[in-house]
């Protein structure tokens, strides 16, 4: 009876083993996998005649996979009638250690956005990081440029009044480590959830923003932030909890009101 006993619990112990070892160093690499998009850039059709594709947005979980494309008289006008693009807001279309990307969102504006639909062309699925299940199931975002692929973890996910917005958005990208310091304490403080992720001035830094109503007579857009994964750092998923405060905040948005 011992020996019998002794033999099921080393093979317990082997299944035990063998299931951390594929969680831990297969499962995980699988988790988010880079599909570049190097060749895209060059073969996707342009919006128009006055915009550039010089990039590529990919977000987990989402249809979002789009080209960043830039106006080349620097207006920022972007159609709302055109479909499948964001716009870079940066000066400069090359890689940088901050880099801001807008886009449109036409389709998902009530306190209890969907998280897909058909009519989803824009950044209408970044809205779907409002709630929680998803948040903590998708956490990277992918960006091409200058021929290689980048990914980013998130780290912040909030709403952010388009005064502060129109603060950090500098026209020469010239930003300090302490601009970026400065940035990356208005995300964590904002963001709706706690994640378990190391950031600082010396990360390069990725905000994603589009518009919504979703807070009722507040200007405000919806922001996803990631910093760059660091040498040698695992893909793979990171503990989030609910900013508890922050987060109130939304779900009383999403009872709604008398009106």
């Amino acid at each position: 009876m011992k020996k019998k006993t002794t033999i099921i619990y080393l093979i317990s112990i082997g299944i035990a083993l063998l299931f951390l070892i594929y969680y831990t160093f297969i499962s995980e690499k699988d988790y988010y996998k880079i599909q570049s998009r190097v060749k895209n850039i060059e073969t996707t059709n342009k919006i128009g005649e006055d915009y550039d594709n010089v990039a590529w947005l990919r977000i987990q979980g989402t249809n979002i996979d789009f080209p960043v494309v830039k106006e080349k008289n620097g207006a920022y006008k972007y159609p709302v009638d055109k479909d499948k693009y964001v716009w870079l807001i940066n000066a400069s279309n090359q890689y940088k250690d901050f880099i801001i990307i807008n886009g449109h969102n036409i389709m998902n504006l009530s306190s209890n956005p969907k998280i897909k639909e058909k009519g989803f062309t824009r950044l209408e699925a970044l809205m779907a990081f409002v709630y929680y299940d998803f948040a903590k199931e998708n956490q990277y975002i992918q960006y091409t440029v200058n021929q290689k692929d980048y990914l980013y973890k998130i780290f912040s996910v909030a709403f952010i009044d388009n005064s502060s917005i129109n603060a950090f958005i500098n026209p020469t990208d010239e930003y300090t480590k302490e601009d970026i310091k400065e940035q990356i304490k208005l995300y964590k403080e904002k963001s709706l959830y706690n994640y378990d992720i190391k950031v600082n001035e010396k990360d390069k830094i990725i905000t994603i923003l589009t518009c919504t109503r979703f807070k009722k007579n507040q200007n405000v857009n919806f922001v996803v932030s990631g910093r760059l994964l660091r040498k040698k750092e695992q893909v793979q998923k990171t503990e989030i909890k609910k900013n508890t405060k922050n987060y109130k905040l939304v779900e009383d948005a999403m009872k709604g009101d008398k009106e």
